[in-house]
C-alpha cells in the first residue's frame, strides 16, 4: 500500500484533473485509515464528475466514518436520486438513519430496499436491527426470521435473534439459538460467554462451567475466563477450587486487585482469616475494590471480637465513600 500510495500521489500530482486517479488514491487512503486526505480527493472527484455514484458512495462512507452523518445522508440520497435502484445506497442510508435514531425513516428506506430486492438478506437483517432498537421486537423477530429463511446458517442473524430473545426474557429460545451457532462454530468465544452468562442467571452453574472451561481453550484472555470459573466455584461453595483458580490468575497478574479481593473473599468464607487479611491489606487505595476490602476487613475483625479495630476500618471507609447508609448500618451493628 505504501508503494501504491506514493505512485498514485505522484500520478495525481502530474494529472490533478483525473477523477480516475483521485478515486483510486482515495480508496488506498481509506485502506490506510487516512480518512481526511481520502475525503479531500473524493470530494474533488465528485466535483469533476457529479454523476459518479461510485465516488459518491465512497464519499458517503468516509463522511459517516468521520461522524459527519448529515453530510453522509445527503450523499446517499443523492446517489438514490441518480440511481433509484441502487441497493447499496438504500442499505447504508437505512443503517445510518437507524444509527441516528430516525427509526421511521430507517424502516421506510430498508423496506424500499426489500421491495427492490425481496431476496435481500441484509435488507431484512438491518430492518430487524432497526426495529429492535426502536423496541418493535415482534416486527424485528419477523424480519430476522425472513433473513434466516434466505440464509439459514448465518451466525450474524442467529446472534441478533438470540439477543432479541434475551431482551424479551425468552431465555430458553435464546439458549437454543446459541447452541445452534455452536454446532456450526464451536470456537465462538462470544457465544460461549453469552451462554455462560445465561446459565449463571438461571442458576445452572454446571452448564455455565462447561461453557467457561471450553472458553479457556479458545479465549485470547484466559485469565479473565479463569476468574469467571472461580466465581462460579465460589457461588457453588467449592471454595478450594475457587482459590486454586484465583491463585493461578494472581500468579500471572500480581497487580490485579480485583482478583486479590475475590481471593480474600474466598479465604474469609473458609475462615482462613490471616490469609484473607493479607489479601485485603494489599489492595491499593486507588483500586475499585478498596472500600469493599476495608469493609471485609472490618467484618473479619468483628468475628474476632476486635470491635474497635472494626469500627476504625468502617470509619476509614466512610471517610472515602461519605455517609453511606449500608456502611453506617454496619458500623451500628459493630
Amino acid at each position: 500500500y505504501d508503494v501504491g500510495l506514493r505512485a498514485f500521489r505522484s500520478a495525481v500530482a502530474h494529472d490533478p484533473e483525473s477523477p480516475l486517479l483521485r478515486q483510486r488514491l482515495a480508496m488506498l487512503l481509506v485502506r490506510k485509515g487516512m480518512l481526511p486526505e481520502a475525503l479531500e480527493h473524493c470530494e474533488k472527484v465528485v466535483e469533476i464528475e457529479p454523476l459518479n455514484t461510485e465516488a459518491r458512495l465512497l464519499l458517503a462512507g468516509i463522511l459517516s466514518a468521520l461522524n459527519r452523518q448529515d453530510d453522509s445522508v445527503a450523499q446517499y440520497r443523492q446517489v438514490i436520486e441518480l440511481e433509484p435502484r441502487n441497493q447499496e445506497a438504500y442499505l447504508y442510508l437505512g443503517a445510518l438513519y437507524g444509527k441516528q435514531g430516525k427509526y421511521d425513516q430507517a424502516v421506510a428506506t430498508l423496506t424500499k430496499l426489500i421491495e427492490l430486492n425481496p431476496r435481500s438478506v441484509l435488507g431484512y437483517y438491518y430492518l430487524g436491527r432497526v426495529q429492535t432498537s426502536a423496541g418493535q421486537l415482534d416486527r424485528a423477530e419477523h424480519s430476522f426470521r425472513e433473513a434466516l429463511a434466505r440464509n439459514p446458517q448465518s451466525e450474524l442473524i442467529l446472534m441478533d435473534l438470540a439477543t432479541l430473545y434475551e431482551l424479551r426474557k425468552d431465555y430458553t429460545r435464546a439458549i437454543e439459538l446459541y447452541q445452534q451457532i455452536l454446532t456450526q462454530n464451536p470456537g465462538s468465544a462470544l457465544v460461549r460467554k453469552r451462554l455462560g452468562g445465561l446459565y449463571i442467571g438461571q442458576k445452572k452453574l454446571d452448564e455455565a462451567l462447561l461453557q467457561y472451561h471450553a472458553l479457556e481453550k479458545i479465549e485470547n484472555d484466559p485469565e479473565e475466563t479463569r476468574i469467571k470459573i472461580a466465581l462460579i466455584y465460589f457461588e457453588k461453595g467449592e471454595y478450594d477450587r475457587a482459590a486454586t483458580e484465583l491463585n493461578l490468575v494472581l500468579a500471572a497478574e500480581p497487580d490485579n486487585d480485583r482478583v486479590r479481593y475475590y481471593l480474600g473473599s474466598v479465604y474469609a468464607e473458609t475462615k482462613e482469616y490471616p490469609k484473607a487479611l493479607e489479601m485485603f491489606e494489599k489492595i491499593k487505595p486507588e483500586a475499585e475494590f478498596y472500600v469493599d476490602s476495608r469493609v471485609q476487613i472490618a467484618a473479619i475483625y468483628q468475628k474476632q471480637d476486635k470491635g474497635a479495630a472494626a469500627i476504625a476500618e468502617l470509619d476509614h471507609a466512610l471517610s472515602i465513600k461519605g455517609p453511606n447508609p449500608e456502611l453506617l448500618s454496619d458500623r451500628g451493628s459493630v
